[in-house]
């Protein structure tokens, strides 16, 4: 489980980073779309709701402004459980930028944020560009350096969070 939160935390940030450097770079604020694949969730999902929790203690306090939109593409009906017990989790802030996209999310994306350019949307979300535009740069911070986990959780633990990561 430290390993999953850790990689989580490496990968917002470097979103972080991209568009910080986005932003200078076109001399206006850049943030990213969050297009999650809901396929394949299931009910036995939920024995994992404590990941989740931390994941969301996580990211939202600590990233919110790196992300306009989440986009949830293919989810299947059980999502609504796991949706009900996860968005009291979220500050109203992040849940207002989540759209659950139904069977024709090709175009709820487009209308999601305000127009999506299609030649920028990966081939598998229904765009036009190439699916190996999904990457990241390098690391910034290599797993297990600086212990970025146990840095997050003396944060949260400042904060008044849980701190301490649970076994799923």
């Amino acid at each position: 489980v430290d390993l999953i939160l850790e990689q989580y935390i490496v990968c917002l940030e470097s979103a972080f980073r991209l568009v910080t450097k986005l932003s200078l770079e076109r001399k206006r604020v850049v943030k990213c779309m969050i297009i999650m694949d809901m396929a394949g969730l299931s009910v036995n999902t939920l024995r994992y709701i404590n990941v989740v929790r931390r994941v969301v203690q996580i990211g939202p306090p600590n990233f919110a402004e790196v992300t306009c939109k989440i986009c949830l593409i293919n989810a299947p009906w059980v999502f609504t459980s796991i949706w009900a017990v996860v968005k009291p989790l979220l500050p109203p802030a992040t849940r207002n930028k989540v759209n659950i996209c139904g069977g024709n999310y090709v175009q709820q994306i487009a209308e999601s944020c305000g127009g999506v350019d299609m030649t920028k949307l990966p081939q598998s979300f229904g765009g036009e560009a190439s699916d190996d535009i999904i990457t990241f740069p390098a690391d910034p911070v290599p797993v297990g350096a600086g212990g970025i986990l146990a840095q997050v959780n003396a944060d949260l633990a400042d904060l008044g969070g849980a701190a301490g990561a649970e076994e799923a």
